[in-house]
């Protein structure tokens, strides 16, 4: 008779403990689908501003319109000229080369992206790479690549289609590897500082870049205060 009501309580509690557990799992995936729903629901224009906020820094340093999500640059004839100069030097393009080999040289660029956008000073990675701060220089090129894809694409150096799929890329690919838009903008001062280093920059302009992060980050209003990081997914080919 005790060895009956043993079992009858083993299984009630066995019953029990099985519905506790289902009604969890129902918790966790009502919540896992409500995730889902909320990324769902994000715009391509939110992923767009996401992806193009990645270079803030650099627009509001060359004074160009942030804060957007279009590629198009609407600039004056002085402007244009002084971005197109400071592109072809980043890109190691001559000035009296032709608009054929400009074109090609930036789709060549974009299909080989992953290996970075434009010229870097002499062992540069490698000199992140020895230092230990691989991070730092992923946050570097993810910045840089956004600057100049933006900027080749408001050009019209290239197809926007083609820049958009870079710049989301490029997106997903910090996304991964930071965890916040603090964590982003340290890790890129101190490549910066290093990339400076090399260029023989004079001692006083090292730090720009980590006092441009901390007054940008200061501003309640911008992009790297007002877009989550990791809420969601950037490339979503399909919602593109």
């Amino acid at each position: 008779m005790s060895a009956l009501i043993t079992f009858f309580f083993l299984g009630l509690g066995i019953y029990f403990f099985g519905k506790t557990q289902r009604s969890k799992y129902r918790q966790l995936i009502a919540e896992e689908r409500a995730k889902d729903a909320a990324a769902a629901r994000l715009t391509c224009h939110d992923r767009r501003r996401w992806a193009l906020a990645l270079a803030d820094i650099l627009f509001i340093r060359n004074q160009l319109p942030h804060n957007v999500t279009t590629l198009d640059l609407q600039l004056s004839e002085v402007k244009r000229q002084q971005l197109s100069e400071q592109l072809l030097k980043e890109l190691g393009i001559a000035d009296n080369a032709s608009d054929e080999y400009r074109r090609e040289h930036v789709e060549r660029s974009l299909r080989l992206w992953i290996s970075g956008v434009g010229q870097a000073p002499a062992a540069f990675y490698e000199e992140m790479a020895t230092r230990g701060q691989v991070r730092d220089a992923i946050a570097f090129d993810c910045m840089r690549t956004a600057f100049l894809v933006r900027c080749m694409a408001g050009l019209g150096w290239c197809n926007h289609n083609d820049a958009w799929l870079i710049l989301l890329l490029n997106a997903q690919r910090a996304q991964d590897s930071f965890v916040s838009w603090q964590d982003y903008g340290a890790a890129y001062a101190r490549a910066r500082h290093i990339w400076l280093e090399l260029m023989q920059t004079p001692p006083q302009m090292m730090d720009r870049a980590a006092l441009e992060i901390k007054e940008y980050l200061a501003r309640q209003d911008n992009n790297w205060n007002r877009c989550p990081w990791q809420e969601y997914k950037i490339f979503v080919l399909e919602q593109q």
